[in-house]
């Protein structure tokens, strides 16, 4: 290993100078790249507090899209989604909970909340949240994420694709510009050159993935509804119902927002939500059980 370290530091060394402004401009090139893309994945700013959720946004959606993640707060947003809609009931038992089928026809689901349910409780009536099902829950989750992608990346995300072939071909053109000029230039040197280019489109490909002209769009009512959630006043806003508090909890929960909404439904509503919500887990413990089962 320190010989092939040695060898490349050599000949490295004995590049000329040509070789070397070609070098410096490729990772210099790269960086640029990264740089900018990098830069698109900044969080817009939110848009004026809007009293609904974003069209076609599903609470696990609006996490997915605004942290990029799949942790236990979406899966608690997607599980509460399913309540909502009158698909399951979440209830507390000694082992932190379990859920249970409701039956009867539900509310239309989500593409990615129709794969999450299915995984769950197609073949079975309830399901404890508990470590001896994480076989169930695993699975279930990575289904989740690979719905998300399909059902949200395309619309509110820039590709990633494009820019990480970009940083490879740029460095493709410094190697052969290098060679073209120093053709006695030794082949680590170009080497070097490839692979910092290589690291940088997997980089991008993985990591950086910019948000499209519509998913910024997106990501400020998101932002905006958040702002709703937590407490700021919108003109315009429908008074709150049980129906609606409930409706919305879910978002709250995926948007971090969930104490201060539940401290305003109670409020501004006479009794509690729903006769099943008292013998749920709090959406905090149930995102962090939740966590811990699938890590």
């Amino acid at each position: 290993m320190n010989d092939t370290i040695d060898t490349t530091v050599r000949a490295l060394a004995q590049m000329e100078a040509s070789a070397w402004a070609v070098l410096a401009g490729s990772l210099g090139s790269l960086v640029a790249c990264a740089t900018s893309v990098a830069l698109a994945r900044r969080r817009p700013h939110a848009e004026a507090p809007r009293a609904e959720p974003p069209a076609g946004i599903s609470p696990a959606g609006a996490r997915f899209i605004r942290t990029r993640s799949l942790d236990g707060r979406t899966l608690a947003a997607a599980l509460g989604d399913l309540a909502a809609k009158r698909y399951l009931t979440v209830e507390q038992d000694e082992g932190g909970g379990r859920l249970v089928k409701a039956l009867g026809d539900p509310a239309p689901l989500a593409p990615s909340e129709r794969v999450f349910a299915e995984r769950l409780l197609r073949w079975r009536s309830t399901l404890a949240i508990a470590p001896r099902n994480a076989a169930i829950w695993a699975p279930a989750r990575k289904a989740l994420g690979r719905a998300l992608e399909r059902e949200y990346e395309s619309r509110v995300r820039g590709r990633a694709l494009p820019g990480a072939l970009a940083c490879l071909l740029v460095a493709l053109a410094g190697a052969a510009a290098g060679r073209a000029l120093e053709p006695a230039a030794p082949w680590q040197g170009l080497l070097f050159v490839l692979g910092a280019g290589a690291c940088l489109a997997i980089l991008a490909y993985r990591e950086i993935r910019a948000p499209a002209a519509l998913g910024r769009e997106v990501l400020g009512e998101i932002e905006g509804f958040r702002a709703y959630l937590s407490g700021a006043p919108v003109a315009d806003a429908r008074p709150l119902t049980a129906e609606l508090c409930r409706a919305y909890l879910p978002y709250a929960v995926a948007l971090d927002a969930e104490e201060a909404f539940a401290a305003r439904c109670a409020r501004e509503l006479p009794g509690p939500l729903d006769t099943d919500d008292a013998a749920a887990p709090t959406p905090a413990a149930l995102a962090a059980s939740l966590e811990a089962l699938t890590p």
